[in-house]
């Protein structure tokens, strides 16, 4: 079953030839299936999957921080910089009357109105300058401990090798002392040297200029505090939301294949630590499937879960109407779902059981209402959902539960049994909340970030 198909290209310029190429594939993909008409193919370089990721419809690979994480600290770190700056010039401007006599005299004296703007800018350049070297030994004590938050980043400033970076500093050194210094450099120059010393020029905080240069300082800091506080509070109850499952006691083993599924089940069946398991062939916060479907001749797509026997037990998860599926009952296997609250709303079914769903030109009956939950953690939000019932010879996963305790050596022990059962097969053993650890991380740190952000 293949998700993805990777071209390594001698010419990455040859691209849009490749995908020309591949058009005349068109008329056979959808001769294969009339799910999607497809209007022709493209190929996107692997570096962009990592910020188009979500968008990818049966993404299998592992899905990348949402972009707003990416981009967020990004975007605070310029408004900061430009409060930073507009701080610089409301300082200038306030202090502007004390040099007022300064400039007088030296416009009496022959200077020209250049060299103030020159001295002026020269001035707020040299602070800058200092801010960005003080910057840059800040890295040196604040790098160590942002990589220390990711397990996967291990970041290094290597400023004489990385020319973009560079280039990066040198701009935004320039852009800031612009920013800082232009409006008092070319405003307090123009001035005329006679009003200057009559006493009818007063300049500093009092002007528009300089209240509109502080509204929007101040509006920019309390942007970035309510934000801090608001990441900070989300992260929190992160922590302390029910996911709708159980994932604490939770230990998942792919098989990928019916024979493997088989001979394992053994090693898990009479296994004393093993206080309940079951099947399934798609499994939460790790597999992404959908399907298409239809309802009153309209076409829909929703998340998809094939589930085994006992999954809901194993899983815990809640039934609000209806019943879960019966082994018993082959129509169950064949003409039976389950929906969630969600796919429930957006159909405004207030009484989904019994109803009725195409998928696969078959006719398929709603027998239960499960209760909403989070399937893929707290980066995607809950859509749609339908659930199958399938049979043991389509499942991909065995899902355990067992003690806290026992987790870490039952894990142990059915990697041993594996090795010695599939030696030239990777275990590949997970407990399930791994998958909500990462996620809480992600979230830990983002707040982390904001906050730090928002003391600033």
């Amino acid at each position: 079953l293949v998700h993805v198909l990777f071209f390594e290209l001698e010419n990455p310029a040859a691209a849009p030839q490749v995908t020309q190429d591949l058009n005349q594939y068109l008329e056979v993909q959808n001769a294969a299936g009339d799910d999607w008409d497809l209007k022709g193919f493209h190929l996107d370089p692997l570096t962009k999957v990592a910020h188009n990721g979500h968008e990818l419809r049966w993404n299998m690979l592992w899905t990348s921080l949402p972009p707003s994480a990416v981009w967020g600290p990004s975007l605070l770190s310029i408004l900061l910089l430009i409060t930073a700056c507009l701080n610089l010039a409301n300082t200038a401007v306030s202090l502007s009357n004390r040099r007022l006599k300064e400039m007088g005299v030296r416009k009496v004296m022959g200077g020209r109105r250049s060299q103030l703007i020159a001295q002026l800018l020269s001035e707020h350049f040299i602070i800058c300058v200092l801010a960005l070297l003080a910057g840059i030994a800040l890295v040196d004590v604040f790098l160590p401990a942002y990589n220390k938050m990711w397990d996967f980043v291990n970041l290094e400033v290597n400023y004489f090798s990385n020319p973009p970076l560079l280039i990066f500093m040198g701009g935004v050194l320039i852009v800031a002392s612009l920013l800082g210094g232009a409006y008092p450099a070319f405003y307090i120059s123009a001035f005329n040297p006679t009003n200057i010393f009559r006493g009818s020029v007063k300049f500093g905080g009092s002007n528009l200029f300089s209240r509109i240069l502080l509204g929007v300082q101040v509006m920019i800091s309390l942007a970035t505090v309510v934000v801090g506080i608001a990441f900070v509070q989300n992260s929190q109850f992160q922590k302390n939301t029910d996911l709708g499952y159980e994932h604490a006691d939770i230990l998942v083993v792919p098989t990928w294949e019916k024979g493997a599924f088989e001979t394992f089940r053994q090693e898990i069946e009479q296994n004393p630590k093993v206080i309940s398991s079951a099947g399934t062939r798609h499994q939460l916060d790790w597999t992404d499937a959908r399907t298409d479907y239809e309802i009153a001749g309209e076409a829909h797509q929703s998340v998809y879960f094939g589930i085994g026997e006992n999954y809901f037990e194993v899983m815990d998860l809640k039934i609000k109407d209806g019943r879960f599926f019966d082994a018993n009952l082959q129509t169950d296997y064949e003409t039976s779902i389950l929906v969630n609250e969600t796919f429930a709303r957006a159909h405004q079914m207030d009484n989904p059981v019994g109803q009725k769903v195409t998928i696969d030109s078959t006719e398929h009956t709603i027998i239960g209402l499960v209760q909403d939950f989070y399937y893929e953690g707290f980066i995607q939000p809950v859509e749609p959902t339908i659930m199958g019932f399938v049979k043991p010879e389509r499942y991909f996963f065995w899902v355990v539960e067992a003690k806290p305790e026992n987790l870490l050596a039952l894990n142990n022990e059915f990697k041993s049994a594996w090795n010695n059962l599939f030696p030239f097969k990777p275990y590949e053993g997970f407990y399930q909340s791994e998958l909500m650890a990462e996620d809480l991380l992600i979230s830990n740190n983002i707040a982390t970030i904001m906050l730090f952000m928002a003391i600033i």
